[in-house]
């Protein structure tokens, strides 16, 4: 029988770094738009591009 338990977890720690990012860019996507309604478009794409230079 070959092991399976590394595997599982890989997949589980993938679907919940899926999920929390999911749940980031929901957040975003909700602030982005309240800005958007206030300010105009510049402003929330600088904070965007802010949070991807993040992730590198």
């Amino acid at each position: 029988m070959p092991q399976m338990a590394p595997t599982y977890w890989v997949i589980l720690l993938l679907l919940i770094q899926t999920i929390f990012l999911m749940g980031k860019m929901g957040l975003y996507f909700l602030l982005v738009s309240s800005l958007a309604e206030g300010q105009g478009v510049k402003s929330h794409k600088s904070l965007v591009n802010q949070d991807f230079l993040l992730f590198d």
